[in-house]
């Protein structure tokens, strides 16, 4: 399963997150930041993964690490993209080929100076996530 597609393809299924992030006929939904990238903007950054062993070896569950960061220039747009975002992710469990469940561990903001000395802003918010796959599904 690749992480980074699969919750991609969750977050531009949604109404809601799609019109935020979706203008001049670009979905803004990254794996990176990208220099000059537009904004309001999401990254999906995966942090690994490893496979969940039992008793008796492998328990065939891998449990993945990842961000999933809003950012923009406008407050109040990332704040309703971080919201969007949260109502998509908080408790997904998917079924079939491929499915995954998902746990919100953590959710943080941060203001950051687009440039050094600037009074413009970068507003992120971090939602930290716990993916659980089931590889025999």
């Amino acid at each position: 399963m690749n992480l980074y597609t699969s919750i991609r393809a969750l977050l531009v299924a949604d109404a809601t997150t799609n019109a935020i992030v979706t203008y001049g006929g670009v979905t803004h939904i990254y794996r990176s930041w990208q220099a000059g990238y537009k904004n309001p903007a999401i990254v999906i950054q995966d942090d690994g993964d490893e496979p969940q062993n039992d008793l008796s070896g492998h328990s065939g569950f891998t449990v993945s690490e990842c961000a999933v960061v809003c950012r923009g220039d406008n407050s109040s747009v990332v704040d309703s993209l971080k919201d969007a975002v949260k109502a998509v992710l908080a408790g997904y469990s998917g079924s079939g080929s491929g499915a995954f469940d998902l746990v919100i561990d953590n959710i943080a903001s941060s203001v950051t100076p687009k440039q050094e000395g600037s009074d413009q802003h970068w507003f992120d918010w971090i939602i930290r996530c716990t993916v659980l796959v089931s590889e025999t599904i």
